[in-house]
């Protein structure tokens, strides 16, 4: 994962800050989406490849649709707490730079999200 290779020091602080606003937003179920959101596109931008950022945000919509319709579905709030141990294995792998271990902890959460 780039961002692991990539990442400054205050898009690490970004992450983090983005980590922390998504464990509060545990019981909203609109602030948890925008959150992780957030997170995804802070982690696009720290790769230093504009095309991540352009796919996602080209993405934005379809994929609050799609997570919206996944979270009313599921048990909200364990489904929840799934989502930010999946964001925060990311993020360890991430912080540590290692790539391979980000890249294997990305794939492991989209696993999930496309078995729910």
């Amino acid at each position: 994962m780039l961002a692991a290779q990539y990442g400054t020091e205050d898009d690490f602080s970004r992450l983090r800050m983005e980590m922390e606003k998504l464990h509060e937003a545990l019981g909203n179920h609109q602030q948890f989406i925008i959150h992780v959101t957030c997170f995804h596109l802070i982690l696009a931008q720290s790769s230093g490849n504009p095309l991540y950022v352009l796919l996602l945000q080209a993405l934005h919509v379809p994929l609050e649709k799609s997570m919206t319709a996944d979270l009313f579905i599921h048990s909200i709030s364990e489904h929840r707490k799934q989502i930010i141990n999946a964001h925060q294995a990311i993020l360890d792998k991430v912080f540590q730079r290692d790539a391979a271990g980000a890249r294997e902890a990305m794939m492991a959460y989209l696993s999930s999200a496309i078995m729910h």
